[in-house]
């Protein structure tokens, strides 16, 4: 199995990746009026700047978006040869997919003081999902499964549960059944790992 350094460098190359694609964001959104010029704005010039903002997050979001996917796979295959498996073929990757959930966290972060921080900030997670989900589609494809690690000195309770659910596709299940979102959330600093094996799991 990929040994727990492994999987920490990959998770910095994603970090390295979201890092980047934050400091786009934060370019592309420099021009935009502060707040208190926002306010003075009327309510159709506001919708106009509301969807250039929104535009401007999903060109980003989708660019990086296939790099963190591809990233994944990477990531996948890696993990497969470790444990002396072939990976399977490698399917066309989606990036940022959850237009529902990520609308939604737009409109949260547009509510924000610092939006412009908060729209940065969202993009950490959304990577993480397409980097996550694009594991999780060769783990699937090779008959194995995805677990959530925790790592670090503090894991928050929603990453707990996660976790414990076992294969993260039970716990993706489970969601969908139940309504709640599966999106990791900015800065999570856990492992994503295949196993296919019993003596897989750490």
């Amino acid at each position: 199995m990929a040994s727990a350094a492994e999987v920490d460098d990959a998770r910095q190359v994603l970090a390295a990746l979201s890092e980047s694609a934050q400091g786009d964001l934060l370019a592309e959104l420099a021009d935009l009026p502060e707040p208190d010029e926002i306010a003075r704005l009327s309510d159709a010039k506001v919708a106009d700047l509301y969807k250039s903002i929104r535009d401007r997050w999903w060109r980003i979001a989708e660019a990086y978006g296939q790099t963190a996917a591809i990233l994944g796979q990477e990531q996948a295959v890696a993990m497969l040869e470790d444990l002396g498996l072939t990976a399977p073929p490698l399917r066309a990757v989606q990036g940022v997919r959850d237009t529902e959930a990520t609308a939604a966290a737009l409109t949260f972060g547009l509510g924000q003081d610092d939006w412009r921080a908060g729209l940065a900030s969202m993009l950490d997670g959304h990577l993480m999902d397409a980097n996550a989900d694009a594991i999780l589609t060769v783990a699937d494809d090779s008959q194995g499964d995805v677990i959530w690690v925790p790592s670090g000195a503090e894991t928050c309770s929603y990453c707990l549960k996660r976790a414990s659910y076992g294969a993260y596709g039970d716990f993706r299940s489970e969601a969908q059944k139940r309504g709640f979102q599966t999106k990791p959330h900015a800065h999570c600093d856990c492992r994503v790992v295949i196993v296919v094996e019993d003596s897989d799991w750490p």
